[in-house]
């Protein structure tokens, strides 16, 4: 600031180019960082009726992959359980690689419409996205490792759980209620089926041993 002889405080140049970087820092951390408070989303109630109905929907695919893995192979003895269950992990791992390019370019396609706002919620989004990218290449390239197969089988538990709490509009704490949990049917399903063929797999891998 300079001081002038008629008693009036003015800022020097570089005193205006500082004040307003720091005016933009502020506005963009306020925008894109979480820093302007936001109301909870309100999670919408579902009966008990309606929870037991996506129950029964979640685990019937779960029996049904179980008897088509050990089923099939009685049928046809030139067929094994370990062969279907690395189809099916094959199939975890082309999902995965799905839903990272779809993270990234059009997170709202999976989610019932619902988008990220700009900044902060899309970086997580993507973030998200790479992550699934590399695992599902991991996946494909490691299919006969029964460490990485014991591994997926932890990964899929977790998301069946979490995407699961969603579906059944019971997330684990209010900050991630969200207003519609349906659009979670399809991935719940898919984690566990194929949480259950990788455990399958890696067993299969392990005995032959």
């Amino acid at each position: 600031e300079v001081q002038q002889d008629d008693g009036e405080v003015k800022q020097s140049p570089k005193s205006c180019i500082i004040n307003i970087f720091r005016q933009q820092d502020q506005t963009m951390s306020a925008s894109n960082y979480g820093s302007v408070p936001q109301e909870p989303q309100e999670t919408p109630t579902t009966s008990a009726k309606e929870r037991f109905g996506k129950l029964v929907s979640v685990v019937v695919p779960l029996i049904v992959a179980v008897l088509i893995i050990y089923g099939v192979p009685a049928l046809f003895t030139d067929i094994d359980a370990l062969l279907i269950a690395t189809v099916l992990v094959y199939g975890h791992a082309a999902f995965e690689l799905l839903s990272g390019i779809m993270f990234v370019f059009d997170p709202g396609a999976l989610h019932n419409g619902w988008n990220p706002s700009a900044g902060m919620n899309t970086y997580l989004a993507e973030s998200g996205g790479i992550a699934y990218l590399f695992w599902g290449i991991l996946l494909i390239l490691k299919v006969s490792d029964p460490t990485i197969l014991y591994l997926n089988v932890a990964f899929c538990a977790t998301w069946f759980v979490y995407l699961g709490s969603h579906l059944l509009n019971a997330p684990w704490r209010p900050k991630v209620a969200l207003p519609d949990g349906s659009w979670a049917m399809v991935p719940v399903v898919v984690k566990g089926v194929c949480g259950v063929a990788s455990y399958i797999a890696a067993t299969e891998i392990k005995a032959a041993e």
